[in-house]
This record gives C-alpha cells, sequence and structure tokens, in this order.
C-alpha cells in the first residue's frame, strides 16, 4: 500500500486543507477510503450526489486494497456507525 495520502496531506497542510476520508462498513469494521468529491448538477433533485471512492490510487496508480485502509474494529453489539 502506498503512502501517496500522508504525503499529499503533508503538502496541504500549508494551505489549511486535507483529502476527504469517507467511512464505509466492511462486514463487522469501518474501512476509510479517500473519496472523490462530487455535487448534484440539479440541486433541486432528489436524493444525495453519489459518494466516489477509487480502486487505485489517484497519485501513483497503485491498487487500493481496502482491508488495509484505515480499518476500525467494530463491537458485537452495534447498532449502529
Amino acid at each position: 500500500m502506498c503512502d501517496c495520502e500522508t504525503e499529499v496531506n503533508q503538502h496541504l497542510s500549508a494551505h489549511n486543507t486535507r483529502l476527504s476520508i469517507a467511512f464505509s462498513r466492511v462486514e463487522n469494521r469501518l474501512v476509510g477510503r479517500l473519496i472523490v468529491a462530487t455535487e448534484k448538477i440539479n440541486s433541486r433533485g432528489k436524493g444525495r450526489p453519489l459518494t466516489v471512492t477509487p480502486s487505485y490510487c489517484p497519485f501513483c496508480g497503485e491498487a487500493i486494497d481496502a482491508g488495509a485502509n484505515k480499518t476500525i474494529p467494530l463491537s458485537q453489539g452495534e447498532a449502529h456507525v
């Protein structure tokens, strides 16, 4: 797994900016993934815009392994995330 996210965030921090990370539930754990910003075309349309998560690092092209990204185990009794 590459370290591009950390390196890019270090460069962006000088401009008070960072990459967006979304968390999703995979089996019984939370997985943090880099997201690509999206917006609604028609603001009056129903629903929220879709979230786009790349399968490959947009900076170096290396495959992103969802299991290796920021993983947080959930307890068995957790009702919501």
